[in-house]
């Protein structure tokens, strides 16, 4: 009987459970019916219970964790590698890294790939081939035509031992895959060892063509350079040596040691060679550089004045001839009227005085990066007038056949009258070959200026 009943509870409890539901469900229908306006009275019933249960107007629990849809989304680039271990196999800390880029902006000017993302991997336990996956920015890939993909595997004191040749690609779908080779860092063998590098002493003595100056405080400069041209501003110096010339008389004795590179034995070598006054200018040079034939040779250098200067030669004064005059002829005293004739000598042509000559000073400057060829020459001229007739007062040369860097000038000429009633004097400077080609010059001329005129020439198409 017990059992009879214990089943006839388990019966009724489900039947009890759905007609308690279906009386809260009518008594929410009724209370919806009465607070409805008449207009909503025709509603179909199915209406208000889908109105009711309505999946928004369902309260959502707050359960206190972030939402998972407000954060960014990871994108995985799948890589797969290849790689050869070798006999004795990686070291224990060996370290994988593999880096995706995107490519660098076409339109930016300097720049370069933007880093992904990077996955670095112990390899402990791990063989070829490995297939991983580098987490890159969903926000950037999905604008990228593709990726670059680079690997390489370092020890544990950051040296590589495999690394990728070229780079792989991802664009989207299948994986890369990047073979990794072995980088041998074993210096090369030497077989020829570089011979020691050996000390030359050069020796010499330098005389003046010419009267010599008293040098106050002038320097005396002996270089030993490669054979270069006039022009450029960089050069090979082999050896050099500066001494002041206070108090010292001619000739100069110089000597100083020079380290002989055998890579550079076959290398020709020029002396160059001096003087230049306080302020640095230079007064006296080599009429071009000597070849240096080896420490064996005792130099023998003769300096000229900076130019070469013209000088023109002093107009011959014709003789002044003065009449003879004779003694005049006296009567004897018994003459009743004597005569006498003063004869009185004409007066002496007066000399004409000679022009007061000076020199004009100046330096070119111009940008022979290509060198020039042997025999050019730097033509300096002092002009006065108008462009179409412009009267030449004087000129000067100087060969640059082993000169470097800016050249300087003097020309000798008639003392310049700077007065604004005359019309400026104007240099005209010009560098050219030996056959007259014009590689450089200041077209218009440059107007000449009181102690010191730098010129700067421009570059010809001939150049």
């Amino acid at each position: 009987m017990g059992l009879k009943i214990l089943k006839f509870q388990t019966l009724i409890a489900p039947v009890l459970s759905v007609l308690t539901a279906l009386a809260v469900l009518s008594a929410l229908i009724f209370g919806a019916l009465l607070a409805s306006t008449p207009a909503y009275a025709q509603t179909d019933i199915g209406d208000i219970i889908e109105e009711i249960f309505k999946p928004e107007k369902l309260p959502v629990p707050d359960t206190g964790e972030p939402d998972p849809y407000k954060f960014g989304r990871i994108d995985n680039i799948p890589v797969e590698i290849h790689y050869e271990a070798g006999e004795n196999g990686l070291p224990a800390d060996a370290l994988l890294i593999v880096s995706a880029y995107a490519p660098a902006p076409p339109n930016i000017r300097r720049s370069s790939p933007l880093l992904l993302g990077e996955t670095r991997l112990l390899m402990s336990d791990l063989t070829s081939p490995l297939r991983i996956i580098i987490a890159a920015p969903s926000a950037v890939t999905q604008e990228l035509v593709y990726a670059r993909i680079e690997a390489r595997i370092i020890d544990g004191e950051d040296h590589t031992i495999l690394s990728l040749k070229s780079p792989g690609r991802y664009e989207g779908y299948d994986a890369p895959i990047l073979e990794l080779t072995s980088v041998d860092q074993t210096p090369p063998l030497i077989t020829n060892p570089a011979a020691e590098l050996k000390v030359e002493t050069v020796r010499g003595k330098v005389r003046i063509n010419g009267k010599t100056p008293k040098f106050k405080g002038s320097n005396l400069v002996v270089r030993l350079t490669e054979d270069g041209l006039a022009g450029g501003n960089s050069q090979t110096v082999s050896g050099e040596m500066r001494q002041i010339l206070n108090g010292k008389t001619t000739p100069f004795a110089f000597d100083f040691e020079r380290v002989i590179d055998p890579a550079r034995a076959g290398t020709p070598l020029a002396l160059e060679v001096w003087i230049e006054d306080w302020a640095g200018r230079k007064t006296h040079v080599t009429p071009a550089p000597i070849p240096f034939t080896g420490p064996k040779t005792r130099y023998r250098i003769r300096l000229d004045a900076i130019g070469p200067q013209i000088r023109s030669k002093m107009p011959k004064l014709p003789k002044a001839k003065f009449p003879k005059t004779k003694p005049p002829k006296t009567k004897s005293p018994e003459a009743k009227h004597p005569k006498i004739k003063k004869v009185q000598p004409k007066e002496k042509p007066k000399l004409k005085s000679q022009p007061v000559r000076q020199e004009v000073s100046g330096k070119a400057k111009f940008n022979a990066f290509k060198g020039l060829p042997r025999g050019s020459v730097l033509i300096a001229v002092l002009e006065r007038g108008s462009r179409k007739r412009p009267k030449l007062l004087a000129q000067t040369r100087v060969q640059l056949d082993g000169l470097s860097g800016d050249i300087e000038f003097k020309i000798n000429t008639k003392k310049v009258d700077f007065s604004a009633k005359l019309t400026p004097a104007v240099l005209r400077v010009r560098v050219e070959d030996k056959d007259g080609k014009l590689f450089f010059s200041n077209p218009g001329g440059t107007r000449l200026a009181q102690g010191f005129t730098i010129v700067t020439l421009k570059t010809s198409p001939n150049y």
